[in-house]
């Protein structure tokens, strides 16, 4: 606020060149907002702004399970279907339910065992601190719903069946935000589930504008 106290009383901003530059800049800002509202936030599904609004406000650490099958997108896909997969994290959160073990060698154990995620194997799962926004949906949707050493049911990526836990819980840099910075982060962040629809939706949209 200073500095621009400070260039008004220079008298920068009746400059003709500053003049045209602050022009071009309020312009494209106008441009950026329109196709925010028009053409971004309507292709974004309601649910995932609503689970954004919600999950943004904290971080988790976060282990897995990942069992893989032979569509998945893993390097080195496991011999098995998708319906196998499926009944062998099934198989996986009972023996975890039925041990009530936790982070100890019990649900290490489990990874060791189980899990087709070659980076988490000898971390217990571990999968980091995590916020809204820095995983796939469906994976971070279900995540930021457990409680605390609560084991996730089967969630279904391109990467196979995931068993989430959640270790820790902590407050996300976000809740820091005022009320409509944190509506604008939330509309920004949610933009990454139609970030592959957005580009053939702007030119939809700027069609339309030139007919008119």
């Amino acid at each position: 606020k200073a500095c621009v106290l400070g260039a008004k009383n220079l008298g920068l901003h009746n400059d003709p060149d500053i003049a045209i530059k602050i022009r071009n800049n309020t312009n494209q800002l106008l441009v950026n907002e329109t196709y925010e509202q028009l053409v971004a936030v309507p292709l974004i599904d309601p649910g995932v702004i609503n689970d954004a609004r919600v999950g943004a406000k904290s971080r988790r650490l976060i282990h897995h399970i990942l069992i893989g099958h032979n569509n998945s997108e893993l390097r080195t896909r496991p011999d098995r279907t998708k319906d196998e997969a499926l009944l062998l994290a099934l198989k996986i959160k009972t023996q975890y339910s039925d041990s009530s073990a936790w982070l100890a060698d019990g649900f290490s154990g489990l990874v060791e065992k189980y899990s087709d995620d070659p980076n988490g194997k000898k971390g217990g799962g571990l999968v980091g601190w995590v916020e809204w926004g820095e995983t796939v949906h469906e994976f971070q949707s279900a995540a930021f719903k457990l409680d605390r050493g609560v084991l996730s049911n089967p969630v279904l990526t391109d990467f196979g069946y995931h068993l989430i836990l959640v270790e820790k819980i902590q407050p996300s840099s976000a809740a820091l935000l005022s009320d409509s910075q944190y509506e604008s982060f939330i509309i920004d962040i949610s933009k990454g589930s139609v970030r592959n629809r957005l580009r053939s939706a702007a030119v939809a949209y700027d069609s339309l504008q030139l007919q008119l």
